[in-house]
């Protein structure tokens, strides 16, 4: 939300810098010429500074999102992959304590898992409060063990969790808890 509040005062920024642009080319020279070359410098400087802020939010977003994704993500895996990282250009690679593995190196299930992650860990940074989470079909592509894991993580969480499915499967393991 900060981020949006951010591009969209950016975007009034330019509207306006463009306009006293204009107006400035139009304007004969005087005093208030001075005037508007002023008001365009500290525009100028207002949109260089939203620019570093929204970069600079939008890195420790990230950071934040990787780093609790990575916790999300080992912990569905037991550990088999300590952490992942989300690129600038939303590349998405995997660290198994030897190597970095690019996401499309994986299975399916991995993949599926790496999103799941992703999603939770958005969830739980977005949110003020906890809010209840939604899951429709989301566990197709796992396989039993995946599953388990996944609903293990789910199940230690203080949130309320629907999990809709036309499958029995998740019933009859969350049974078994």
């Amino acid at each position: 939300w900060e981020m949006d509040r951010i591009q969209a005062e950016w975007k009034e920024k330019e509207i306006r810098l463009q306009n006293l642009r204009e107006d400035y080319e139009e304007m004969p020279e005087d005093e208030t010429e001075k005037e508007c070359g002023k008001r365009v410098r500290a525009l100028e400087m207002a949109e260089e500074n939203l620019r570093e802020a929204a970069a600079s939010l939008g890195s420790r977003t990230s950071r934040l999102l990787d780093r609790r994704a990575s916790e999300i993500f080992s912990e569905l895996t037991g550990g088999k992959y300590i952490s992942m990282n989300v690129g600038e250009k939303m590349e998405i690679s995997v660290w198994d304590g030897v190597r970095r593995i690019p996401a499309g190196a994986l299975s399916r299930g991995t993949i599926e898992q790496i999103y799941f992650a992703i999603r939770m860990a958005a969830a739980s940074i977005l949110q003020e409060e906890p809010m209840p989470v939604i899951l429709d079909d989301t566990f197709a592509f796992y396989d039993d063990k995946r599953l388990k894991s996944a609903l293990k993580w789910l199940s230690g969480q203080e949130r309320q969790v629907i999990i809709l499915s036309c499958q029995k499967r998740e019933e009859e393991m969350l049974k078994k808890f």
